[in-house]
């Protein structure tokens, strides 16, 4: 992940929960914007799809790490409301 790409992460834990939906929407568009950058670096979109693909490795792996992430944060913000 770019260091954008961190920094979006990051933002992830400190927001109140949002959802299955919002974390993939989340993942997409990181998942894009590789792909992009990859494209406008020289691959041919199919390469650069198989290449965001290696990167990101397991995605369902990170998408319940967030979903759990984020769903203890919007509980601890519950409480402390």
């Amino acid at each position: 992940m770019a260091t954008s790409g961190l920094r979006r992460f990051f933002e992830l834990v400190v927001r109140p929960f949002r959802g299955a939906a919002a974390v993939d929407a989340e993942l997409r568009a990181h998942f894009e914007m590789t792909v992009d950058g990859l494209v406008r670096s020289g691959m041919s979109e199919a390469e650069a799809r198989a290449e965001a693909e290696r990167r990101f490795g397991d995605v369902g792996r990170y998408r319940e790490t967030l979903l759990r992430i984020d769903h203890v944060t919007g509980r601890r913000r519950q409480r402390r409301d």
